[in-house]
């Protein structure tokens, strides 16, 4: 409501002839004159009066309310000193422009900053005000609109209010922005550059890899970092000037041209990571790490290269592949050395085995065979090949011992054995013994072929008695298979076995060959191992203890062998003898005749050939085949 006072001139004075007033309805005024006042995309205007209460605005809630208080109750988490003290300078009739923290905009909720511009208007003696206001970002998006066009226009609309066709003016506003303030505008964005710019030369300096931006068409290098030339050793001004190929190997695959290549593929918009060897001012080779990427700088598209020195980290890759490498093969060993020794240790818990149980059957075994033995011996004696299926019987009986004795002799020689006492003597008169003495199958060739000449070596007769017996027994037997493996349609078939001594570096070699059944790769490789054999009544000791008597006299042992064509051992004895297990007699030359009887009846069982070896038992044994008349074993 507003009221203005009528006078009227009487009689040269002022009389009071009453009031004139007008009713005002703030919701029409505010749908007519100052709902259509916007600015940008949601700003709006409203209007207060002297004593701060709303007149027009967007909200409905908020017309005819006091401006200081309505605000608090919609949201009271936030603060109003600032919309608060522009409030109090529009009811004191001023103009201007102001900051302020909202809680809401239209229908956005939460805390919002807006600009608000606001002159007076006057309605007869009443001062109101009206305001516009807008988020800042929407201003400052009409601001950079308008220094593009440099020029910023707003009108304001001052309505003037008459009421019941007396007297209302409409005052109207006009809202324009100074030259001064769009100049104080541009230079505030001047400055928000620069300091932008100053804030992005000190990041890009001090980032501690290498920054290249490169013209995304040419290559060309348009900015370097610090870092860029602190790594090529060159300033920025000189790196300017300089192409890719510069600060390069210049060596496919690390060329301007492959260069290029990688730039067209960060450019359709693929980062590329990649290695590349890289060139100091000095000449100095190097290695960098590389991503490479399109990117926008200064609102055009350039090519972002950021580059990392990684020579330490690749000598240290090289380092550990080496060192892995090696690793690898100290693994591969320390396991090979793993597996021999658990082999060793199950072939030592097997001959711990055999030798415990060989001890306590070996005396059980050879007391019976001794007494079977002598018992045949006798009845041959007695009979005096009178029945000739009887001595066939005896005959084979004595075979079997033989095999018998011969089986546990193996135990023992093996699982426990006498160390060897050497002599210095020539190999060929023990070999041509065993030739004379060992039976050779009726269907088998044996031959010789000793070298007349060769060094004396130390070697225990008897023990290497045993290594040639072993290793002629063996031939027979491969060759008496091979021969029971042929047929008639595959032509005749000779088997033979050959004994051939000949010299050897620093030592004597002893060859014995067969055209026997041979063997296959895998069992040449195992044919030395403990308890390991392919016969039917082998007991795997045979070429072991070969090797074993064979390495005590410090000397070697191979075979060579093909399946179905024959096997060919080769043991070779040295002149000097390394062990010092071994006992050397002292004389030289010939059998030592000075065997001692102890040492011959040490032995558990006393076969024939052991009581033959008593110069006494000798005597006994040539007077009984003399007079055929003898008692001797009754």
């Amino acid at each position: 409501m507003l009221a203005r006072p009528v006078y009227i001139a009487a009689n040269g004075a002022r009389e009071f002839n009453g009031v004139i007033a007008c009713s005002i309805d703030p919701g029409i005024l505010a749908i007519l004159y100052v709902s259509p006042v916007v600015s940008g995309k949601t700003g709006y205007a409203w209007m207060l009066n002297e004593d701060g209460f709303f007149l027009a605005h967007p909200k409905e809630a908020f017309i005819g309310r006091d401006a200081f208080s309505v605000r608090e109750k919609n949201n009271p988490e936030l603060s109003y000193d600032s919309i608060n003290q522009i409030q109090r300078q529009m009811m004191a009739g001023e103009e201007g422009v102001g900051l302020y923290v909202s809680g809401c905009h239209g229908e956005e909720k939460g805390k919002i900053e807006k600009v608000v511009v606001y002159t007076p208007i006057h309605v007869f003696d009443k001062v109101w005000s009206m305001a516009v206001c807008a988020p800042v970002d929407e201003v400052q998006v009409i601001t950079k609109n308008v220094l593009r066009n440099d020029l910023y226009t707003l009108g304001f609309v001052v309505l003037i209010v008459t009421a019941a066709g007396v007297f209302f003016s409409i005052a109207l506003y006009r809202w324009g922005s100074s030259l001064a303030q769009e100049i104080e505008v541009r230079e505030q964005a001047e400055e928000a550059l620069r300091e932008s710019e100053e804030r992005f030369r000190t990041i890009f300096d001090s980032i501690n890899d290498a920054v290249f931006i490169h013209d995304i068409e040419t290559g060309a290098i348009l900015n370097v970092n610090n870092t860029a030339c602190d790594m090529y050793g060159y300033t920025r001004e000189e790196l300017l000037r300089l192409d890719v190929q510069t600060i390069s190997m210049d060596e496919a695959p690390y060329t301007q041209q492959d260069a290029i290549e990688w730039i067209k593929k960060a450019a359709a918009g693929k980062p590329q990571v990649f290695e590349w060897m890289g060139k100091h001012k000095s000449g100095r080779l190097f290695w960098e790490e590389v991503s490479m990427r399109s990117a926008v700088v200064g609102e055009r598209e350039r090519l972002l290269v950021v580059m990392r020195d990684i020579t330490e980290r690749k000598r240290a890759e090289e380092e550990l592949a080496k060192y892995s490498d090696h690793l690898e093969e100290l693994v591969k060993e320390r396991t090979r050395d793993l597996e021999a020794a658990h082999e060793e240790l199950i072939k030592r818990e097997k001959l711990s085995v055999l030798g415990q149980l060989t001890a306590a059957v070996s005396h059980d075994l050879r007391s019976p065979l001794g007494v079977i033995r002598s018992s045949s011996f006798y009845l041959q004696r007695k009979l005096g090949g009178k029945d000739e299926k009887a001595d066939k019987h005896l005959n084979r009986i004595e075979n079997q011992v033989t095999l018998c004795d011969s089986i546990v002799g193996d135990l023992l020689e093996y699982t426990r054995g006498r160390h060897s006492e050497v002599i210095l003597g020539e190999i060929n008169p023990l070999l041509k013994e065993v030739l004379e003495e060992i039976t050779t199958p009726e269907h088998v060739v044996l031959s010789s072929e000793l070298s007349p000449e060769l060094p004396m070596v130390f070697l225990d007769r008897d023990k290497m008695r045993r290594v040639m017996i072993n290793l002629i027994r063996n031939a027979f037997q491969a060759v008496s298979m091979r021969r029971d493996m042929l047929n008639d349609e595959e032509g005749p078939y000779q088997p033979f076995v050959k004994l051939t001594s000949s010299a050897a570096d620093n030592g004597i070699r002893i060859e014995v060959e067969d055209n026997g059944i041979g063997m296959d790769d895998e069992t040449a490789g195992r044919a030395f191992e403990t308890l390991f054999t392919r016969w039917a009544r082998g007991t795997g000791l045979g070429l072991a203890i070969v090797k074993k008597i064979v390495e005590e006299h410090s000397g070697s042992v191979s075979l060579d062998s093909i399946l179905n064509h024959g096997t060919k051992v080769t043991v070779v004895i040295p002149k000097r003898i390394k062990s010092e297990e071994l006992r050397v007699n002292e004389k030289v030359g010939g059998e030592n005749e000075q065997e001692s009887y102890t040492d011959i009846l040490n032995s558990s069982f006393l076969t024939l050939n052991s009581f033959e070896r008593l110069p006494k038992f000798r005597k006994k044994t040539r007077d009984y085949n003399d007079n055929k008349t003898s008692n001797w074993f009754e």
